[in-house]
């Protein structure tokens, strides 16, 4: 259970490849492909991480990344959860997924928005997320991180990622779309069952469902290259993959461009 964790701390708190914010970029409560797994932990710029407990009800806690000074925040049950600027967004599956948010030292506890809400991210001042309607259709949306101004992006989409002003989703048939918030324009980026997508300044990497390939593409769907067949839980931090392959019992690996073409075993 233990390297579990790990694969989903890895890319939470700032690595030597990745950059923190600074004045004038954007600033993001989300890191790797952490939501597109679940969102069961996320760590902030202060050491701290907060997370699901499986030791209490799934409830949310918070705790410094050695195990010290552990508090419990809420009896919700969270998850993808985002950390940014003092407080905490995640979806309430005690509230029918509902986005909740509250502050870091466990005041302000609010919903924000009711439904069953998913695929929360968390940039600057805007909530991006998708929202189910009556008929179970998945829906983007935006909101302000108040709750406020609550807009619809694309209809009938899932929202997969968001990076540098731009959201990518995959449509009716499951193929990874990107939306230009500038512009209003999409375009279509593949034509394969996409999940688990993570993307940075590296390209687009996801999983390709009907393969059980992870791919790596660029960022507007061109060089596609298969990087990995048959493994599981994906996640990706600056140009490192972590994965886990099962042979028995579940194994936790690293590729890297010093592992490319070998499986560099973790644990």
């Amino acid at each position: 259970r233990s390297f579990i964790l790990c694969l989903f701390l890895a890319p939470c708190t700032a690595s030597p490849d990745e950059k923190t914010p600074e004045q004038g970029e954007e600033a993001l409560g989300f890191s790797g492909g952490n939501v597109g797994q679940g969102g069961l932990m996320c760590g902030d710029n202060d050491g701290s991480v907060y997370y699901r407990s499986e030791a209490d009800n799934w409830c949310l806690y918070k705790a410094k990344l050695d195990g010290s000074e552990k508090q419990k925040l809420s009896d919700d049950v969270p998850c993808d959860i985002n950390v940014l600027d003092g407080w905490v967004y995640y979806a309430n599956y005690k509230d029918g997924f509902s986005i909740y948010r509250i502050k870091t030292d466990g005041t302000g506890h609010a919903q924000l928005k009711s439904g069953y809400c998913t695929d929360l991210y968390v940039v600057d001042n805007h909530i991006y997320y998708d929202v189910r309607d009556e008929a179970n259709a998945s829906h983007i949306h935006r909101m302000d991180v108040d709750g406020s101004n609550d807009e619809l992006l694309v209809s009938e989409a899932r929202l997969r990622y968001y990076y540098n002003g731009c959201l990518y989703y995959t449509n009716g048939r499951l193929f990874l779309c990107k939306y230009d918030l500038e512009t209003g324009a999409s375009v279509q980026l593949n034509d394969k069952y996409s999940v688990y997508v993570v993307v940075n300044e590296n390209g687009v990497y996801y999983w390709n469902a009907d393969d059980n390939t992870f791919v790596h593409m660029s960022n507007e769907g061109t060089d596609s290259e298969v990087l990995l067949s048959g493994c599981d839980y994906f996640n990706v931090s600056g140009n490192r993959v972590y994965y886990m392959r099962y042979g028995g019992e579940y194994y936790f690996f690293l590729l890297s461009p010093s592992t490319r073409g070998a499986q560099g075993g973790l644990y």
